[in-house]
């Protein structure tokens, strides 16, 4: 008895996997000359903890299972505590952002770590490195 093809799909061709979302946004602020950094930054770090910590108090009040309802309510006092220390370094932090903002080189993508943007904060002060 001949076995029958006919039944055999033929492999679906595989695209690419997509990009990080880091490498397509570096690659879109190229093309547009645009920067990297956000100047709202604070305000979406603080609205999207908040955003968090809302759900994980959630998550912790409708589950039965004591032990993974502590878990979200660890997380959740980890996030509220990030989120004091976020609001009592609010002034340095959008410094620094302005800062880096302003000696951000233009038409130029350009990833801004925590050192560059203390780089930046030295320049416009009048420090070296």
């Amino acid at each position: 008895m001949e076995k029958s093809h006919a039944n055999v799909a033929a492999p679906i061709p595989r695209s690419k996997p997509p990009e990080p979302i880091n490498q397509r946004h570096t690659k879109e602020a190229d093309q547009t000359g645009g920067r990297d950094l956000n100047p709202y930054l604070y305000e979406n770090l603080v609205s999207n903890f908040e955003g968090q910590i809302d759900h994980w108090e959630r998550q912790a009040a409708c589950l039965r299972d004591g032990g993974l309802a502590t878990s979200y309510r660890l997380k959740v006092e980890g996030l509220k505590y990030a989120l004091r220390l976020l609001d009592t370094f609010a002034e340095e932090f959008r410094e620094l952002t302005d800062c880096a903002l302003n000696h951000a080189p233009r038409g130029k993508s350009q990833t801004l770590t925590v050192h560059a943007l203390v780089d930046a904060r030295r320049a416009s002060l009048g420090r070296k490195s």
